[in-house]
């Protein structure tokens, strides 16, 4: 933990020290109550592992293996004739630029109706466009609507030909950029040497006035950029410097994860939630944060279902644990969901305010590790989500001016200190599609 002397006769604590460590933000929340709200406190649940960019750029990126892809369709109807059919498969339903799709001569499939048939020839002279030829096999399908899809079962060959073509899984690659987040915290030499007492690893130490307030507004920027900010290029400051705006978690989620209806939370709305993960071939376990309207909605939910033995309602960790974290759970066919507020969705001066509907939002981020590619396509395992931040920079902080710096040398002419703060950093969501968003 980093610290430093601020005088020789009182040892004060760092935004590092008041930032990173939970113990001391507790305090400090208690003492300024209100003053500050909820939201650091919250927040820091949502953000997993911390990953240092040392390249030097702020983009960056990451890779993803796609699962593999056993369901194809037709891009329109067409009529079974003589036994067998040719069908197109769809633009959106290829990859590498619509030179590759899923489906191989000797697959066997199934049609909706049960009815199966194996691919006896396949096209691919147009790119996104390829055709396969299926022979009808068992059943007494006639027709094939756009809207069927054709699931692929096995495969089968006759003795002493060739093997089939080989697939190999696609990888995507995912990208984001960091943005440069500022702060600062400006006092006259008197107001910065007042301070407030708090306990810090069994010993007291010190923080000046203000400090808390000016880290506060700053984690406030830094990490609702990870949340909420929209991602934007091309876009420069008055004098014409490149400002960069990282993708946030909900931005990423309304674009490729999932996202359903946050009024009328039901008992169908969980089945479907469940549904999806599934077939995402998700992690059991959630961790949900939200605002107190979608809170309450769910709350009545639990209410209802627990009369009726419909769901499994219960603390996460213990009573105590439950009271301090004010954690919530759902369990069913498998699932855990852990839900609590976050307090950023219902402060009025905030996220809460009128008209922006985040009261009644909230996310499902899976818990434990997930595996994923780094950016050298080297497989690894961490959190679902990450912080990416340029070297040196998850939290960057200095002072300046006519006060005791860190060397006790005083910096400037004018009786005012400067407080000065900066974080470059990005969020990297893993696996993107298994997260899920309430939201109308």
């Amino acid at each position: 933990m980093a610290s430093y002397n601020g005088s020789t006769t009182s040892v004060y604590l760092s935004s590092v020290d008041m930032l990173l460590t939970r113990e001391i933000r507790e305090q400090l929340y208690k003492t300024y109550g209100n003053q500050l709200g909820q939201f650091s406190l919250d927040i820091e649940f949502l953000f997993g592992d911390k990953v240092e960019q040392v390249s030097g750029q702020r983009s960056y990126n990451w890779f993803e293996e796609s699962k593999f892809n056993r369901v194809f369709s037709a891009n329109g109807t067409v009529n079974i004739g003589g036994g067998a059919v040719t069908v197109t498969i769809p633009a959106a339903e290829h990859f590498n630029s619509g030179k590759g799709s899923y489906p191989i001569i000797g697959n066997t499939v199934e049609f909706t109706d049960k009815s199966q048939g194996v691919i006896t020839a396949k096209s691919t002279a147009v790119d996104s466009a390829h055709t396969v030829t299926i022979k009808i096999t068992t059943g007494a399908i006639a027709t094939v609507t756009a809207a069927d899809k054709i699931v692929v079962i096995s495969n089968s060959w006759a003795e002493e030909t060739g093997q089939p073509v080989g697939r190999t899984p696609t990888v995507a690659k995912k990208t984001n950029q960091m943005q440069l987040v500022k702060g600062t915290y400006q006092a006259s030499g008197t107001a910065w040497a007042l301070e407030t007492e708090v306990q810090f690893e069994g010993e007291k130490r010190y923080i000046r006035q203000g400090q808390m307030e000016a880290l506060a507004q700053f984690t406030m920027d830094s990490d609702t950029a990870l949340l909420l900010q929209q991602e934007a290029t091309g876009i420069t400051d008055v004098d014409g410097k490149p400002l960069t705006f990282t993708r946030g978690l909900i931005p990423d989620i309304r674009t490729s994860g999932k996202k359903l209806a946050a009024t009328g939370f039901s008992l169908a709305r969980l089945n479907e939630m469940i549904a999806y993960l599934n077939n995402q071939k998700a992690n059991k376990s959630y961790a949900g944060y939200f605002g107190d309207t979608l809170s309450l909605s769910i709350s009545d939910f639990f209410i209802v279902g627990q009369k009726n033995d419909e769901v499994n309602y219960e603390d996460m960790g213990g009573k105590e644990r439950a009271v301090k974290l004010g954690f919530n759970s759902i369990h069913k066919n498998g699932f855990s969901f852990f839900m609590k507020d976050l307090g950023i969705f219902n402060d009025d001066q905030n996220l809460g305010a009128t008209g922006f509907g985040y009261r009644n939002s909230g996310v499902f981020v899976p818990t434990g590790d997930t595996a994923y590619m780094d950016n050298n396509r080297d497989k690894a395992t961490g959190k679902s989500i990450a912080v990416r931040y340029l070297k040196d920079r998850y939290l960057e902080e200095w002072e300046d001016g006519a006060g005791t710096g860190r060397s006790g040398a005083k910096t400037g002419q004018v009786d005012t200190v400067y407080w000065l703060m900066r974080a470059d950093r990005g969020i990297e969501v893993r696996g993107i599609n298994r997260f899920l968003l309430l939201e109308d």
